[in-house]
C-alpha cells in the first residue's frame, strides 16, 4: 500500500505554515539513515485523539479543499511526495510499531530526500 503525489503544480487548496515558524533538528544514524524532526507550534483545536486517528488511517483519503486526496499528501501537499506502509504494526495497519517508507522534499530548494519513520 502506498501513495504518490503526482502533479500538484506546487499548489495547495488550504494555507500552509511557513518553514520559519518551525524548529528543525537533523540527525544522522547508522546505514545512511537520517532522522529529521520538525517542531511547529500546536495546531489549534487538534486533540491527541484526532492525531491518533489521522496517523492510524494515514493510508486513506480525506476531503481537502474541493477534492478527495491521500491523507499523507494532505498533511503537506508540496513537500510530501510518497508514502508507503513498509511493515504493518503488530496489530496491523499504520499503528504503533509500523514502519513507513516516505519520500519528501525538504530544504530551501526542496530537493528530494528519503526519510523513514
Amino acid at each position: 500500500m502506498g501513495y504518490s503525489r503526482g502533479d500538484t503544480n506546487g499548489t495547495s487548496a488550504l494555507p500552509l505554515r511557513f518553514v520559519e515558524t518551525a524548529t528543525v533538528h537533523y540527525g544522522d544514524h547508522l546505514h545512511g539513515r537520517r532522522h529529521i524532526t520538525i517542531d511547529h507550534h500546536p495546531l489549534a483545536g487538534i486533540t491527541p485523539t484526532m492525531l491518533l486517528d489521522w496517523f492510524t488511517h494515514l493510508g486513506g483519503t480525506i476531503a481537502y479543499g474541493a477534492e478527495v486526496i491521500d491523507r499523507y499528501l494532505a498533511w503537506h501537499p508540496i513537500d510530501h511526495i510518497e508514502w508507503e506502509l513498509a511493515r504493518p504494526a503488530p496489530g496491523g495497519g499504520a499503528a504503533e510499531g509500523a514502519r513507513f517508507r516516505m519520500v519528501e522534499a525538504s530544504g530551501p530548494q526542496c530537493s528530494r530526500s528519503r526519510t523513514r519513520s
